[in-house]
Order: C-alpha cells, then structure tokens, then sequence
C-alpha cells in the first residue's frame, strides 16, 4: 500500500488490530529539511458513534500520528531539537475525550489540525481504528492527512 502517485509511505505496522494487518498512513515522503515521527496504537476514549446507543457511551479508539517535524541536519540530540511525544500522546487523549464524535473521519480530522499547532509540525497524518464497531469486522477506521500549507490555503 503506498502513497498517492507511488510516493514512500510511513508505515505503521502491528499490534493490536488484530490478524497481522498492516497499518499505514500514506502521507508520500517526507518534506526536505523534516523528519518523520510516529506515535502507535495510542489508546483513547471518546463517545463515537452516529446511532443513539453509541452516544451516550465511552468507547475505546485506537489512534496512530505520523508527522513531518522540522528539524534541521545540524540539529543536536536533545529533546528541544525535536517534538516531544507526550505532548502529541497527551493532545490526542484530550481531543478524543473532550469530543463527542458522530465519526471516525471527524476524530482524525480534528487531531490531524490540533497537531499542526505545534510549531515544527508541518505535515500530520492521522489514522483513527474503531474496533468492534461491526459485529463481523474487526476495526474500522479513517485516515486524515493535513498540511500547513493546506491549512493556511483553506
């Protein structure tokens, strides 16, 4: 599964969606002058649902982050040269908390676009897993991809 127009996809690959599947979110390759960092398998809870018996209830959602960081060749090894992961783990737990969703496409959507209130950030792709939301299917989701660029356009 790759990127639109055969471009690289940042892969995130395994646990706990069961039967081996392979996660991606095809975002094409990194920008120049950025780096590529992900967050796997982030375990949230948000009211999800479109049907009357899933909005007054918490549910749990599985939510992966890829995002392109600014962070220059020359930059050292220390965590203020870089975005620090619990800040992104901890935005993505008060948005699918602070929500109360009719859709997955909806939750992507808006941690995709609070993820690019990070200064470094420039690209954020998001990918949002509601397992058990079909009784014969393991997971459904959405994937949201947002840029600054596409932000600051629209």
């Amino acid at each position: 599964m790759g990127g639109a127009g055969g471009g690289e996809a940042c892969s995130l690959r395994g646990g706990g969606y069961g039967r081996g599947m392979s996660l991606e979110i095809s975002m094409g390759p990194a920008e120049e002058g950025t780096i590529r960092v992900w967050l796997e398998g982030i375990e949230a809870d948000c009211v999800l649902g479109v049907y009357e018996e899933e909005r007054g209830a918490v549910r749990p959602v599985r939510v992966d982050v890829a995002l392109d960081v600014e962070r220059p060749a020359e930059a050292g090894d220390e965590l203020a040269s870089t975005l620090n992961y619990e800040g992104v783990e901890a935005l993505v737990l008060a948005t699918a908390a602070g929500g109360k969703f009719r859709l997955v496409e909806s939750l992507a959507e808006a941690v995709a676009a609070r993820c690019l209130r990070f200064e470094r950030v420039r690209r954020a792709g998001v990918r949002v897993s509601k397992p058990g939301a079909l009784g014969r299917t393991a997971s459904v989701g959405a994937t949201a991809i947002r840029s600054r660029k596409a932000a600051a356009d629209g």
